[in-house]
């Protein structure tokens, strides 16, 4: 694994993690689960539509030949 894929796993499991002890706290087991389902949505989301969505926040173009 490179530099890059690693710091991306690392920061998604940084993120479940910071999810399910928020979960843990406010409503015990059940919140870490829900907690759980949570953050892997917005980890899967992130992984694979992040690029999109920077491309459009700064209204990229293709560029011409």
């Amino acid at each position: 694994m490179n530099t890059n894929s690693m710091k991306t796993v690392f920061f998604m499991v940084l993120l479940m993690v910071l999810f399910i002890g928020l979960g843990g706290i406010l409503a015990g087991r059940t919140g870490m689960i829900i907690a759980f389902v949570i953050a892997m949505g917005i980890n899967f989301f992130s992984y694979w539509f992040s690029d999109k969505m920077v491309l459009k926040m700064y209204k990229a173009k293709p560029v011409a030949e």
